[in-house]
């Protein structure tokens, strides 16, 4: 097969898949603006702030993401998905901190303790910290 056959059949098998997350990066971008205008009248819930949160990192950028993270835990300091989410991003950011609340989102949710536990694993590895 020539190489332009091959590039033909990539471009077929991935463009069904990419027109898709288009199509999801579009609806999402298009709800966080409705969701913008409406915190403007009345504050987000938990559950609003969280959602505006996780689909920020999805659709933008991490940066981004992170002070919108720590908004939700000013309305709920409890929120055991936003310490884990605000601690992996900590984390990715290089910054030691993310591992208080990974730890503390572990302590709250067994559910993050398995992807928890290899997270600061890794960050200490990555720092040299292996012990």
């Amino acid at each position: 097969r020539s190489i332009a056959s091959q590039d033909s059949e990539w471009k077929e098998n991935v463009a069904g898949s990419w027109q898709e997350r288009h199509q999801k990066v579009r609806e999402i971008r298009s709800k966080l603006a409705e969701m913008e205008s409406a915190a403007v009248v009345q504050p987000l819930t938990v559950e609003q702030a969280w959602q505006r949160a996780t689909w920020t990192e999805e659709v933008d950028t991490a940066e981004k993401a992170v002070p919108l993270y720590q908004e939700v835990l000013g309305l709920n300091r409890n929120h055991a998905a936003e310490q884990f989410a605000l601690g992996r991003l900590q984390l990715f950011q290089g910054q030691l901190e993310g591992i208080h609340w990974i730890e503390r989102a572990m302590s709250r949710d067994a559910e993050f303790r398995y992807s928890g536990c290899g997270l600061i694993a890794g960050f200490l590895q990555q720092q040299g910290k292996e012990s």
